[in-house]
């Protein structure tokens, strides 16, 4: 993944005129409450970025995958030594376990004091309290109420008219399309990521209830089929009335 092993080579100079700049003006000017890194070295291990970009604004400073630093980029050579650079840089919150697992035992090693990890907390619940997740019961916030039932009728009916509406035609090669109910029958579905849940689903999705993929992709293809039928009667619906007009 080139995010994470990408070399990328940037001068102190570039840095202040170039990319720090918009950055920058993102954290002083939107009043962000909090900043999400990126991977690289530069990123969540440098004190003069992280600490300096959003010095004085109360904002806090996220990372999503905190053990790249050491299992992908070998920055160090133990984990307990990655966490403590991170957080001695300015990072106060890993979006994964691997503070959670590593950090008492860099502070037995005096890798990083309790003051450190103090100062990452009170950044991290100060953004919390910001949001009012210590106003009141738990029960009475907004979304206090929400219960396990993802997958629901409603539900699911909602994720499938999001995934129909989301369908982007690329590109119509010869008589493909529109789709026609005598002559697709049936529809291959071939490569290498098919069949691959994973893939299919993509990034960031969390974790679903079920998957059903070709249930789905015939129901697409109904879709589909449907929607050309009613775009069909509706143009002729409009001729008729264009025809009444003209007499």
């Amino acid at each position: 993944m080139a995010l994470i092993t990408f070399q990328c080579q940037v001068s102190k100079q570039d840095i202040e005129d170039t990319f720090d700049v918009p950055f920058r003006a993102c954290v002083l000017e939107g009043k962000v409450s909090s900043v999400l890194c990126s991977y690289f070295l530069q990123s969540y291990a440098d004190p003069n970025l992280l600490r300096n970009t959003a010095e004085g604004t109360g904002s806090s400073m996220v990372t999503y995958r905190r053990g790249v630093f050491y299992d992908n980029q070998h920055c160090t050579a133990t984990p307990k030594e990655a966490g403590a650079d991170a957080m001695k840089a300015g990072l106060d919150l890993d979006c994964g376990p691997f503070l959670a697992v590593h950090t008492e035992e860099a502070i037995d090693r005096r890798l990083l004091s309790e003051v450190d990890v103090n100062n990452s907390l009170v950044n991290t619940m100060t953004v919390q309290m910001r949001l009012g997740m210590f106003d009141v019961e738990p029960s009475r916030q907004p979304y206090g109420h929400l219960g396990p039932p993802v997958c629901s009728a409603a539900n699911n009916q909602l994720a499938f008219e999001a995934a129909q509406q989301g369908i982007v035609l690329l590109k119509n090669r010869g008589p493909s399309l529109p789709l026609s109910a005598l002559r697709h029958r049936t529809v291959a579905v071939i490569g290498p990521n098919s069949d691959v849940i994973v893939t299919l689903t993509g990034n960031y999705a969390g974790v679903a209830c079920g998957y059903i993929l070709c249930n789905s992709l015939s129901l697409s293809i109904k879709f589909l089929l449907e929607r050309q039928k009613k775009n069909e009667k509706k143009k002729k619906k409009k001729r008729k009335k264009d025809e009444r007009k003209k007499k």
